[in-house]
C-alpha cells in the first residue's frame, strides 16, 4: 500500500475543537427551537381552553 500522510498533533487538537463547537452550536439551535414550540404549545393549549369555556358559557 501507499504511505500515508498523517496531520500533526495540533491538527487534530484544531479538528476536534471546531467539531466540538460544531456540535455545541447545534445542540444549543435545537434547544432553542424546542422551547419555541413548548411557547407554541401553552399558546394553542390557551386559545383552545378560552374556546371551549366560551363555547360552554354560550350553550
Amino acid at each position: 500500500m501507499g504511505d500515508r500522510v498523517r496531520p500533526d498533533p495540533e491538527s487534530y487538537a484544531q479538528f476536534f475543537a471546531a467539531l466540538d463547537a460544531a456540535i455545541e452550536r447545534r445542540v444549543n439551535e435545537r434547544e432553542a427551537e424546542a422551547a419555541g414550540l413548548e411557547v407554541l404549545a401553552a399558546a394553542v393549549e390557551a386559545a383552545a381552553a378560552i374556546l371551549k369555556a366560551e363555547r360552554e358559557r354560550a350553550a
